[in-house]
C-alpha cells in the first residue's frame, strides 16, 4: 500500500536544508498503526547506482530531507543551556533513558585487554547482547499500540551504533540513527511539532553523540569510510549542520573556530551515562571541534583542512550551512558506500514496481551537480571538484603483486626447482604447526591471520614465513635490503 507522502522542501539544491521557520515547513505524515500490518519490514535495498537514483525519488528521501529541515530550523539560535530545553517532553525522555540504557549495556561490556591490530573484540560482544536485548528496550519505549512497530524500527537502531563485524562507526551509522528518528516521528511516537523538534535536535541527538564517542573510545572503533583529511570529520557530519543553524545569527564568527583551535578547551568526559551531560561547548558544531582538537594532533590546518578551510573563507553561519547541507546531500546521501546498508521499505516507501530494474545491474555514477559556483566558498565545502571526495593517488591503477614468483630463468634450469621450507621437528615450520591439506578450520584462519600481517607467502613448494621488513638506513628504499 502507497504511504502518503509530504511536499518536498522548497530548495534549489536536493539535500540542502531551507532557512526557514518551523512552522513555515510542512508535516512529515502520520502512519497509523493500523498500516503496520500490511507493511514489509525494511531491508538493505541500495546496492547498484540505478537503486541509488531510484531512492532519491521516493517519498522516503523527500521525508527525510524534511525531517532534517525541521530539525535545523527549529535549532536556529537556541543554545544547548536554553531554558526551553530544561523540561524534556515524556517522549523524549522516553527515547533519553533508551540512550542511556544502551550506555549501560556499554559499561556491562569491558574491553578485551590483549591488543588488537584494529578495534577491541569485546564491541562484538557488545553487538551481539544489543542485538538480543532491543526488542525489549524499545518495547517499553513505544507505546501499546505501537507494539507493532518494532520490526521497522530494530534495523535502524541497530546499526546506528557501528557496525560489530567491522568494529567501525561512520557517517552512514550516524543517519541510521537519524532514520530511527524519523520512523518515530512518523508513526508519531514523537510528535511532529516545532517543540518536538527542537528536543529530538538538541537533547536526543546530543546525548546520541555521546554515547556514540564513548563506544568509540571504549573499544577503539576505526571510522567506516573516512576520507582521512580530505573528510569533514572522520566520524560525524550532522553535529556540524546543526550547530550551524544553532549559531545562525550567533556574533561569533565562523572564524572562532581558529581560536578555539589555537587553544582547544578540555573534553567532558564521554563516561556515560551521566544522569545530565555538562557540555563545555554551547552548541554543537564547537562541541564537535572540540572533540576533534582531543583526537588529533598537529596543525589544525593540516589535519581538519576542510574546517579550516571553512572557518578561513566563510563568512557568515547561513553560508556554513547551506554549504553543509549540499556537502551532506553530495557526500552522505549521494555515496553508495555510505546508504547502502540503509534499511528501507516499510514505513519508509520503497516502492519500485518489485525492484524490476534491480537485474539491470550497476549502473553508470551520476554526478550530483552540487557546485554551481567555484567562487572561494563553494571550494571551502570541496564542491568545486574531486577534492572532498577522494584524495589525489586515488585515480591511480592499483599495483598488484602475485602470490607466486615469476622466474625469468630457462625452463630447464636447475635453479628454477622451488625452495622447500625447511621442516622442524614435530611437524613444525619455522615453528609454526604445520597442518595437512589446506589445514582445516584452525589451520586455515592461522594461515589468513599470518598472510594478513605479511607474514607468510604461498610458494609452489609450500608455504615459507617471510622475515618481518626491517627499515634502516642503508638497506635499500623497500626495507629488505634491495
Amino acid at each position: 500500500m502507497s504511504i502518503p507522502s509530504p511536499s518536498s522542501p522548497s530548495s534549489s539544491t536536493p539535500g540542502a536544508c531551507p532557512a526557514s521557520p518551523p512552522d513555515a515547513l510542512p508535516l512529515l505524515p502520520h502512519i497509523p498503526a493500523s498500516l503496520l500490518p500490511t507493511l514489509r519490514p525494511p531491508r538493505p535495498r541500495i546496492t547498484t547506482d540505478a537503486q541509488l537514483a531510484h531512492w532519491r525519488t521516493t517519498p522516503s528521501y523527500a521525508q527525510l530531507q524534511l525531517f532534517l529541515a525541521r530539525l535545523a530550523a527549529a535549532s536556529e539560535d537556541v543554545p544547548l543551556s536554553s531554558p526551553s530545553l530544561a523540561h524534556p517532553s515524556p517522549q523524549t525522555q522516553a527515547v533519553l533513558t533508551l540512550l542511556d540504557a544502551l550506555a549501560d549495556l556499554a559499561e556491562s561490556i569491558p574491553p578485551r585487554p590483549t591488543p588488537q591490530r584494529y578495534g577491541n573484540l569485546a564491541f562484538r560482544t557488545f553487538g551481539a547482547r544489543l542485538a538480543q536485548s532491543l526488542p525489549r528496550h524499545l518495547l517499553q519505549l513505544l507505546p501499546a499500540d505501537l507494539a507493532r512497530a518494532l520490526p521497522f524500527l530494530t534495523p535502524h537502531l541497530l546499526s546506528a551504533l557501528g557496525n560489530p563485524t567491522r568494529m567501525d562507526y561512520g557517517t552512514g551509522h550516524e543517519l541510521s540513527f537519524l532514520l530511527f528518528l524519523l520512523t518515530l516521528t512518523l508513526l508519531r511516537a514523537l510528535p511532529c511539532t516545532p517543540a518536538q523538534d527542537r528536543q529530538t535536535a538538541l537533547l536526543v541527538f546530543p546525548r546520541y553523540l555521546q554515547l556514540c564517542w564513548h563506544l568509540q573510545d571504549r573499544y577503539r572503533l576505526e571510522p567506516a569510510g573516512s576520507h582521512g583529511v580530505w573528510g569533514l570529520d572522520d566520524y560525524h557530519f550532522l553535529p556540524y549542520l546543526l550547530g550551524a543553524a544553532q549559531l545562525l545569527r550567533s556574533d561569533l564568527p565562523p572564524s572562532s573556530v581558529l581560536s578555539q583551535a589555537a587553544a582547544p578547551a578540555p573534553l567532558p568526559t564521554t563516561a556515560l551515562p551521566p544522569p545530565a551531560p555538562q557540555l563545555e561547548q554551547d552548541n554543537l558544531y564547537h562541541l564537535s571541534i572540540q572533540r576533534l582538537l582531543t583526537l588529533k594532533s598537529g596543525p589544525f590546518a593540516e589535519h581538519s583542512p576542510q574546517l579550516y578551510s571553512i572557518a578561513s573563507s566563510v563568512r557568515s553561519w547561513s553560508k556554513v550551512r547551506s554549504g553543509l547541507g549540499k556537502m551532506w546531500a553530495a557526500e552522505v546521501l549521494g555515496k553508495r558506500v555510505v546508504v547502502q546498508h540503509l534499511a528501507l521499505g516499510g514505513v519508509l516507501e520503497w516502492d519500485w514496481a518489485e525492484e524490476a530494474a534491480e537485474a539491470d545491474g550497476e549502473g553508470e555514477g551520476e554526478g550530483d551537480g552540487e557546485g554551481d559556483g567555484t567562487g572561494e566558498e563553494e571550494r571551502a565545502f570541496g564542491l568545486d571538484g574531486d577534492v572532498a571526495t577522494a584524495a589525489p593517488w586515488a585515480a591511480r591503477p592499483r599495483q598488484t603483486f602475485p602470490m607466486t614468483w615469476q622466474s625469468s630463468l630457462p625452463p630447464d634450469s636447475p635453479a628454477r626447482a622451488p625452495a622447500q621450507a625447511p621442516v622442524h621437528p614435530e611437524g613444525t615450520v619455522h615453528g609454526h604447526e604445520q597442518t595437512a591439506g589446506d589445514g582445516g578450520a584452525g589451520g586455515s584462519a592461522k594461515r589468513e591471520e599470518e598472510e594478513e600481517e605479511g607474514l607468510v607467502s604461498a610458494w609452489p613448494g609450500g608455504e615459507v614465513l617471510l622475515p618481518a621488513p626491517r627499515i634502516s638506513a642503508g638497506r635499500g628504499r623497500n626495507g629488505w635490503g634491495v
